[in-house]
């Protein structure tokens, strides 16, 4: 790679993405059994556990909110667009040969790996938000391991179920570092920490919100997991612990404060930049989300909100987003760093010294950063930004906003790569916060699984690290002394800070012409909506 390349894409930050990785099995299932379920309850299960994508000729779509008549036996469904990472790996498996590839355990994505394929005869698309078609019309399904096949089962659905046990395609979601929170069966990843901190220029403070399983218990331990090829820097840890009503809910901004909502208002009204409604999306916390995948040419792609201002008109707001990046984003950001090829970590020794701002303004050129604006009466006006959040779970955070005085709705734009974030909810509570009872507790102990003890690495934002080198590196944290008051909830927030460095290599051809293109502003936008449609139009034909 020439020098003048390199000095080309200086600014680029391109290890700002989630790393993602996949491994996966598949046996096609060529039976064509089915049947007439007359249990429609059934049928909601099944749209409840599974993702479920039906294919008429060259037509592939996803439905959910399934119902059943019972006297025509004709399936009903919304419309919604193809969860993309999921896709993607459905696309891969039906092109390999053996339908088969390199697995790893414990990091599987469930939502996108439980997947029910319905090949049909016909299908009737009366608008462009619905779907019918006749149970008699299915010629074949093809499952997943990973769907719930009792349901199946239980539908009388016949497909080679037996057959099916011997077949799996697995989505493996990425986001480093991971948190483990002990449910009482088990330890389950509930979240990461600090994503998207790949420098050590970008180290940060993160805010995540904990499960609290044991409400009464005065201590509380999780397992931080580094379960990639990648070295993680922990600066500190710190549990926050916020005592409060039943009727309250807290929620973090992006520097720590904490944030009481009491009565939070819907949007209004909520559409894309293609004009589509997206309100039903972003309305509920149910992980049926918006994925910011408007189909335009525009550098990014928009969440547009109208909120209702109360009459006496406050001076301030808080926007409340429920959200994560997209596994899509993953894949994305893999296929960006392969155009490296060979010179891939070339590139990132010459650029390891790049400032914080220059990275940070790459990430917001391409989308990477969620932009948060509000409209006046001189246009849109940055209200600030969200950090990547990883996406191994949906998570909420609160952006103060200023009401704008002249305005007799609050109008917000959120502007994201092309799924790059998914956006669960959004909200604005209006009323003052409320005074509440914090704790901010440092580990009591903090084991490294070799035996190391990291508590005072931990307890401090200073120059000592908890370093985890590589893959299979934890430590396990425990807190003491939280409050317990059985009248009162208690929520809990986990705040760390870190860093950490990919070790990964690529083999291959330097793709300069289209690494070029990286310069402008939206382009790693447009590579992701090309890469999308490129999976899209390709799988339709399978």
């Amino acid at each position: 790679m020439t020098k003048i390349f390199l000095k080309a894409i200086t600014g680029l930050f391109l290890t700002a993405i989630i790393s993602g990785c996949a491994y996966y099995k598949y046996t096609k299932n060529r039976q064509d059994k089915y049947y007439k379920s007359d249990k429609p309850d059934q049928w909601k299960e099944l749209d409840k556990r599974n993702i479920l994508v039906v294919h008429s000729g060259s037509t592939l779509k996803e439905i959910y909110d399934v119902t059943l008549n019972k006297e025509t036996n004709v399936i009903t469904g919304n419309i919604r667009p193809l969860d993309a990472t999921a896709m993607y790996y459905y696309n891969k498996i039906m092109q390999d040969e053996d339908s088969i590839a390199r697995r790893e355990k414990k990091r599987v994505s469930k939502i996108a790996t439980k997947q029910v394929h319905f090949f049909l005869k016909k299908a009737e698309i009366p608008d462009s938000t619905t779907m019918k078609f006749v149970l008699s019309d299915i010629e074949k399904v093809d499952v997943s391991e990973q769907a719930d096949v009792n349901i199946l089962i239980n539908l009388g659905i016949a497909a080679g179920i037996a057959a099916v046990g011997g077949g799996v395609f697995l989505l493996i979601a990425c986001n480093c570092p991971h948190v483990y929170v002990d449910n009482g069966s088990g330890l389950q990843m509930n979240n990461s920490m600090y994503t998207g901190a790949k420098a050590p220029q970008l180290e940060r403070f993160d805010y995540k919100q904990l499960p609290d399983y044991f409400k009464d218990s005065s201590s509380f331990s999780l397992s931080i997991v580094n379960e990639l090829n990648e070295n993680q820097y922990t600066n500190m840890l710190e549990l926050m612990v916020a005592v409060h009503t039943e009727n309250v809910e807290i929620v973090a901004d992006k520097q720590g404060s904490l944030h009481t909502i009491q009565a939070p208002q819907l949007p209004v009204q909520a559409a894309d930049n293609n004009s589509n409604s997206i309100l039903k999306d972003v309305s509920l916390s149910d992980k049926i989300s918006y994925k910011f995948n408007a189909d335009n040419k525009s550098e990014l792609s928009e969440a547009l909100l109208t909120f209702k201002t109360p009459e006496d008109k406050p001076l301030h707001g808080k926007l409340i987003l429920r959200l994560r990046n997209s596994p899509w984003s993953a894949h994305v950001y893999h296929e960006f760093i392969t155009l490296f090829g060979k010179n891939y970590s070339k590139w990132v020794e010459k650029n390891k010294d790049q400032t914080k701002e220059k990275r940070e303004l790459w990430m917001r050129e391409q989308g990477i950063l969620l932009q948060v604006e509000v409209k006046t009466d001189k246009g849109w006006q940055s209200a600030g930004e969200v950090d990547l959040m990883g996406e191994a779970n949906f998570n909420s955070i609160v952006v103060p906003v200023k009401i704008p005085p002249s305005s007799k709705n609050l109008e917000i734009r959120l502007r994201s790569g092309f799924m790059f974030w998914e956006l669960d909810y959004a909200a604005v509570d209006f009323s003052p916060n409320q005074k509440i009872e914090i704790q901010k507790l440092k580990p009591q102990s903090a084991t490294g699984s070799d035996g190391q003890d990291f508590t005072q690495a931990l307890s401090f934002d200073d120059d000592l690290y908890m370093e985890h080198m590589g893959k299979e590196s934890s430590t396990k944290v425990t807190f003491k002394s939280l409050h317990t008051n059985p009248e009162l909830k208690r929520t809990l927030i986990l705040r760390s800070k870190g860093y950490y460095i990919s070790k990964d290599e690529f083999t291959g051809k330097t793709h300069l012409k289209e690494l070029k293109k990286f310069k402008n502003p939206g382009q790693l936008s447009r590579f992701s909506r090309d890469l999308y449609f490129d999976i899209i139009n390709r799988t339709a034909k399978n």
